[in-house]
Formats: structure tokens, C-alpha cells, sequence
């Protein structure tokens, strides 16, 4: 999970590197739109968790565009959150 820091230039890891969930957190938004999003587009996960990355990708966009400063953007957001992980496998 360190070389993230490397690999990114930006974000930090938290916790003890043989936890099983170690956090790599990237705070600074531009970071994000900049660095992480192209990434993963770039070398998209071949995983489940893909759909997660889409879906949290849409709440980017949203951001992007200020819609998370609205009600309704706000209320998109946080039905985007609610289908994701568990939530996913409960719609199913």
C-alpha cells in the first residue's frame, strides 16, 4: 500500500502495513480527478468491485460539476452511495 504514495505522487496510507485493511486516503480533490480517476481508466479493475469504482466515479463527476451543492445533487449522491457494497448485493 505505500508505494500507492509513489505510484500517485499524492494521498497516505494509515495504519499498520500487515493490517488487513489498510487505508490509502487521497484528500486533495484535483488529486483525485487528476491522478486516481485517470488511473483506473486507464488499468480498470477486473474485479466486482468495478461496478463500486463506476459508481463512485459518477459521485466524482457530480462534485466536479458542484451538483453535490445542491439538494437534488446531494439526494443523487447519496442514492448512489446506499447501491454500493452491500447495498449492491441487497438490490440484487
Amino acid at each position: 500500500m505505500k508505494s500507492f504514495e509513489h505510484i500517485f505522487k499524492c494521498g497516505s496510507v494509515y495504519g499498520q502495513a500487515s493490517s488487513t485493511s489498510t487505508p490509502f486516503v487521497v484528500t486533495k480533490f484535483a488529486d483525485i480527478v487528476d491522478k486516481i480517476v485517470p488511473f483506473f481508466t486507464q488499468y480498470p479493475l477486473l474485479s466486482s468491485k468495478s461496478l463500486n469504482y463506476a459508481d463512485w466515479c459518477k459521485t466524482v463527476y457530480l462534485m466536479q460539476n458542484n451538483s453535490h451543492l445542491t439538494a437534488e445533487g446531494l439526494a443523487q449522491i447519496q442514492s448512489i452511495k446506499s447501491g454500493m457494497n452491500r447495498g449492491r448485493e441487497a438490490n440484487k
